[in-house]
């Protein structure tokens, strides 16, 4: 269980095919519900590890049971210049459903 109050990282790996030899632009784009991600407590990181690996991060400093619960989603799109006439593109999306609780208080008496 995720419980409020405590960290979370979401990742999101990108592998491209080692056939792949043109130069390609990666882009990412994180969304929970279908919209985009504006809390100050969330922060996205995006590098490139090697020439056909990315990692995107979804970090959480404290997660919030009213502001958290959602799917998030992390699209890719990967774009590349065959030639002066043509544009290939290629999408894809990894989701996760993130369900965060209150944690259980418990009352002690004496």
């Amino acid at each position: 269980a995720l419980y409020a109050g405590t960290p979370l990282t979401l990742t999101c790996n990108i592998t491209l095919d080692d056939l792949v030899d043109i130069p390609v632009i990666v882009t990412k784009q994180w969304t929970r519900d279908l919209m985009n991600i504006t809390e100050p407590n969330i922060t996205e990181t995006f590098i490139q590890t090697d020439t056909n690996h990315y990692i995107t991060t979804l970090d959480f400093y404290s997660l919030s049971a009213v502001y958290d619960n959602g799917e998030y989603k992390c699209t890719v799109l990967v774009t590349a210049n065959t030639d002066d006439n043509y544009t290939a593109s290629i999408i894809n999306d990894a989701s996760t459903d993130v369900v965060v609780e209150d944690p259980e208080i418990i009352n002690f008496t004496s």
